[in-house]
């Protein structure tokens, strides 16, 4: 089985500018006042569409481009993860979109017509991105907001920040992808899973088929492209905010870079995403045949 590092169909926009526009064209025969947004509550949508935000995929960007689209008040959006179990079935039902970090777990609840949507990236440009971008927080946020996370990033190192982090630290990236596909009911406490690797490797593919889009940041285009499609909205422009394209690219070249040097760092990060790449190497191919089928 080949757990390397996959290769991608498409490249990430790039330019000088952060905000790269994306039209496409479906049609919309709905009155001029609505015209190029969602089906909300009030249109021919009956069930909620959920965005499931994996940390560090451009989720935020994702959100930011579709809440236009709605309604006020039929987006429900929270970065706490267990969100959505709070939620009873009604207060599910009065939303058109839910967006947040959510895991598999979480969406027992929803209507079975829901539609489940996701934005995937390299696994370790993934997890060097997050300690990035906790340490780009200010020493006096982390203070205010009891963030150990971010408190923890800025006080090592990035070897010691992979080899020798608590294991809560070590929740945020060790395979964390896969454990959010398939659900903490899967998950031990130790960072780990109930069932064999290989089994939760199946399952997170598994759940990746059964949604309407899983796109993959480092082509947002052909991503915004499956969503527009999916969910029926007719002008969907790609934007990206918090750290945009340059950021993402060192992000992206650091881990390379990590790589092609060896060592013990190396080796570390590929043990550390080794589920997570298997199941991106999945997505990829699911990506680039839903494109391909889109065109045809």
């Amino acid at each position: 089985m080949d757990r390397g590092r996959p290769a991608y169909g498409r490249e990430m926009p790039s330019g000088p500018s952060s905000e790269v526009t994306m039209r496409f064209g479906l049609v919309d025969r709905r009155p001029a006042s609505v015209r190029g947004r969602a089906r909300g509550l009030n249109g021919r949508r009956t069930a909620p569409v959920v965005f499931m935000h994996i940390p560090k995929t451009a989720g935020s960007s994702l959100t930011n481009m579709l809440e236009p689209h709605y309604a006020p008040g039929e987006v429900f959006r929270s970065p706490e993860p267990g969100s959505l179990s709070r939620l009873g079935s009604a207060e599910l039902q009065s939303y058109s979109i839910l967006c947040g970090h959510f895991d598999w777990s979480e969406l027992g609840n929803l209507p079975k017509k829901s539609q489940i949507i996701c934005l995937l990236r390299d696994p370790i440009d993934r997890i060097v991105s997050l300690y990035w971008y906790w340490r780009s927080f200010s020493w006096e946020y982390a203070a205010e907001n009891q963030d150990y996370g971010i408190a923890y990033a800025k006080s090592v190192g990035i070897e010691e920040f992979f080899f020798d982090a608590p294991l809560g630290i070590r929740a945020n990236y060790e395979n964390a992808v896969v454990r959010q596909l398939v659900g903490a009911d899967f998950c031990t406490a130790q960072v780990g899973f109930k069932n064999s690797d290989e089994a939760a490797i199946n399952l997170a593919k598994s759940r990746i088929d059964q949604m309407s889009v899983c796109g993959l940041m480092e082509d947002m285009s052909g991503s915004a492209i499956l969503i527009s499609q999916a969910l029926g909205i007719r002008d969907l422009r790609v934007r990206f905010d918090n750290r945009g394209p340059p950021s993402c690219a060192r992000d992206r070249l650091e881990g390379a870079s990590l790589l092609n040097t060896g060592g013990e760092l190396a080796r570390r990060l590929e043990a550390l995403t080794s589920l997570d790449r298997e199941v991106f190497q999945h997505a990829c191919d699911k990506h680039c045949e839903r494109l391909v089928q889109l065109a045809a």
